[in-house]
């Protein structure tokens, strides 16, 4: 007498469970590694924003009461918010442009006295 069973199916169960949660799995990292992706690239728009500003406002000498290399103030303040300074060009109408590293990201800004690096 045989039970009903065919003794070839047994454990499919566990071998298909097995490949739902290696997708499941797969699929929580791809997320995790966007989110991660998604923060670098917000921590270095922060970065380059306030380098830049610490730079337009030190070419001014709106800091310290005279004015103060502006790359310089630009590399201290990516510093102060965990990135490199990468790029810095300071420009004659008292605007600041930098590149900054962060994280796996770049990102790039300008800041300076309203007007700046119009036409």
């Amino acid at each position: 007498m045989t039970s009903g069973h065919c003794s070839s199916d047994r454990g499919s169960a566990t071998v298909a469970m097995a490949g739902v949660l290696a997708v499941v799995v797969t699929i929580a990292l791809a997320i995790a590694g966007l989110a991660g992706a998604s923060r670098d690239r917000a921590d270095a728009r922060a970065a380059a924003d306030l380098a830049a500003l610490a730079g337009a406002y030190s070419a001014r000498g709106e800091l310290t009461g005279e004015p103060v290399d502006p790359c310089a103030a630009a590399g201290r303040a990516a510093a102060a918010n965990a990135a490199e300074l990468t790029r810095c060009r300071a420009w004659g109408d008292g605007s600041v442009q930098v590149t900054v590293a962060s994280g796996g990201a770049q990102a790039s800004a300008r800041a300076g006295p309203q007007g700046a690096g119009q036409k």
